[in-house]
């Protein structure tokens, strides 16, 4: 829900465009949460249950890894569809996408630690039995 919120303030704000919120929708919140959601499954299913590789790889490494592959997704379909962008600008995008990709993911991982320690209870895939019952 935050997600569509987000993608309608930036569509009534923009010059985007009422016909894309679907696929920005899709692109910017669907995707990225799918990703993030896998990684922390398989942090579960086959990772040991570990406060910092809890931090690293369902925090840290999600995050980089879904805008990374949401913005590649991104860049791919506006190489497929007919737009007015050059095909310089377009693989300029596709440059920035490692240098965004890493403070994302570090504020991520950042933010997560933090309400660990503090709120753990706002953390839903966070487990204070799970993670911290050997410290």
């Amino acid at each position: 829900m935050a997600n569509a919120i987000i993608v309608l303030g930036i569509t009534l704000t923009t010059t985007a465009d009422f016909q894309a919120f679907a696929m920005n929708g899709i692109l910017m919140g669907i995707i990225p949460i799918g990703i993030s959601h896998v990684i922390w499954r398989i942090n579960e299913r086959f990772l040991p249950a570990n406060y910092f590789i809890y931090i690293f790889f369902a925090a840290f490494l999600a995050a980089g890894i879904s805008i990374l592959t949401s913005g590649f997704i991104c860049y791919r379909l506006l190489n497929l569809l007919p737009n007015l962008l050059r095909q310089e600008t377009l693989d300029q995008y596709l440059l920035i996408l490692i240098p965004v990709m890493y403070p994302e993911a570090f504020i991520t991982g950042a933010v997560i630690s933090v309400f660990v320690i503090y709120k753990p209870e706002w953390i839903a895939t966070f487990d204070d039995h799970r993670y911290l019952k050997n410290m």
